[in-house]
């Protein structure tokens, strides 16, 4: 998975923590706290932990237990980046926590070694048209041990869910769709792929939760995040959508952001199976 995340570096780190702290990219709207209430003693990996948002919401539910928690990510700034975060609970006689930079999709621990392997919004960043959900499945399967859990949550339909009346916009739109390089659609393949991977069908789960946005502050702070994300993204469009239809559809899109009657929505789903 080396190179295949573009939207890295500190700029990058910090609006993730901003943006992780914002009303509809809380993790408590995503799951369960019940989810993540682990036994005494347990070991948890947060794969591609980014700036480490699911691994903070593991360790806040589980504060008072011994537990050993794992973040893999591919970026090694970004777990320099993550050890500063989290120094105050390295502090703690009970908390346990190590940082591996390597592939999601291939790990580098034994098989049937931990409780738990979560993992948030990594999914809609897999190449198309590939096995990378797959292999994040099956190697998740591997390392757990029986009765182990996998969570994963992720989105859909992002950047694509825009209530627009610009067929301009809307054209690109669907143009960008046809040949975007990414697998936007991937989670909602999971349960299917957990259950060909060796988890138990009775205990695959898949829930949906909408994401709107609609007031006139909640549009202006999606057009920040989005002018910043068009930022890092441009380069990559450019070679896979060309560079003038690129310019355009930034250009409309936070045009659109702007307007009064503008909505923005996308799903996000939580899928999670059992060894």
């Amino acid at each position: 998975m080396k190179n295949e995340y573009i939207l890295s570096g500190e700029t990058e780190n910090l609006r993730l923590d901003r943006q992780n702290s914002k009303p509809h990219y809380l993790i408590d709207d995503e799951i369960s706290y019940k989810d993540v209430i682990f036994p005494e003693n347990s070991k948890i990996l947060d794969v591609a932990c980014g700036t480490g948002a699911f691994s903070e919401y593991v360790l806040k539910h589980n504060i008072n237990k011994n537990i050993h928690l794992e973040m893999l990510d591919n970026d090694n700034s970004r777990l320099e980046y993550l050890k500063k975060k989290l120094s105050e609970y390295e502090k703690l006689d009970n908390i346990k926590l190590s940082f591996t930079c390597d592939d999601a999709r291939k790990l580098p621990y034994r098989s049937n070694n931990f409780n738990a392997v979560v993992n948030r919004y990594l999914v809609h960043h897999f190449p198309r048209n590939d096995n990378s959900s797959q292999k994040l499945v099956k190697e998740a399967h591997r390392v757990l041990k029986p009765n182990g859990k996998l969570i994963v949550i992720d989105v859909i339909d992002i950047l694509f869910g825009i209530g627009t009346t610009n067929t301009e916009l809307r054209g690109l739109l669907d143009e960008l769709r046809a040949v975007m390089p990414l697998d936007l659609y991937g989670s909602l393949r999971l349960p299917r792929i957990m259950a060909q991977n060796g988890f138990k069908t009775e205990n695959i789960s898949f829930e949906v939760r909408p994401c709107l946005f609609a007031k006139k502050n909640e549009l202006l702070s999606e057009y920040e995040e989005w002018k910043h994300r068009f930022s890092l993204l441009e380069k990559s469009m450019n070679q896979f959508f060309g560079f003038e239809k690129t310019k355009r559809i930034k250009e409309l899109f936070l045009s659109e952001l702007l307007k009064d009657g503008t909505i923005l929505y996308w799903t996000k789903t939580l899928t999670i199976g059992v060894k």
